[in-house]
């Protein structure tokens, strides 16, 4: 099976060592790119960050949980958060969990998992809300615009979540969208206005965050960034 045009096969290096270098891993990141295995074969990837021709089927060629995102045609990748991040996002996702569970609303996800918007567009928000009446959406992947949607800043991630994501998930018909920024303790929500995502309001530390997307939920902005 000929591999895709991004793929280049390491022809130079005997397969060997990269086996022993992989270990139990399914991947390998040197430099920005990705080293794995596919059809028996040790392959890189040639991932340039100028290209916007990178469609669906190069995404899912990548190796199971590769730290990128597909995002208008480029692949853009994914380093590891950093420890508040991840504390934000178990906050803040738990709460959500416990309250759509309990009054049956639907169902909340948690990256890593895959939101398909369209063959240029796979992305991994930080926390996924689906509403019973967008459940038809839910299959191996998401496929479609989720109800509700948090992305947590990251270094480097703030002109991507203000700029690209916010124009997509707007566009494709997310109705709230919040962006937490764990340095200054803040949270930015934005709801959908014909086919875009405007500011409503940016919460603070001392405020009660309350979503109109999912029924009564609401939680102190403290709280989510308790440790």
């Amino acid at each position: 099976m000929p591999s895709l045009p991004f793929l280049n096969l390491f022809s130079t290096i005997q397969q060997v060592d990269f086996s022993k270098l992989l270990e139990a891993r399914n991947y390998l990141v040197i430099a920005g790119q990705i080293i794995f295995e596919k059809d028996g074969t040790i392959v890189m990837t040639t991932i340039d960050e100028d290209r916007t021709d990178f469609t669906k089927e190069d995404y899912m060629a990548l190796p199971e949980n590769a730290p990128y995102e597909l995002l208008n045609g480029k692949l853009h990748y994914m380093p590891s958060p950093f420890r508040k991040h991840q504390i934000v996002s178990m906050n803040l996702s738990a709460a959500l969990h416990f309250h759509v569970k309990k009054n049956k609303l639907g169902q909340v996800l948690a990256a890593p998992m895959d939101v398909h918007f369209g063959k240029k567009n796979i992305v991994q928000p930080d926390i996924i809300f689906v509403s019973n009446n967008r459940k038809s959406i839910l299959k191996k992947f998401v496929e479609g615009a989720p109800d509700f949607l948090v992305e947590i800043l990251s270094y480097g991630t703030k002109d991507k979540y203000f700029g690209e994501k916010k124009a997509l998930y707007g566009k494709k018909g997310v109705l709230e969208y919040w962006v937490i920024d764990p340095d200054t303790e803040t949270v930015e929500v934005f709801k959908k206005n014909k086919n875009t995502l405007i500011t409503d309001k940016k919460y603070k530390q001392k405020d009660t965050i309350k979503s109109t997307i999912i029924k009564d939920f609401q939680m102190d902005v403290s709280a989510i960034f308790e440790e």
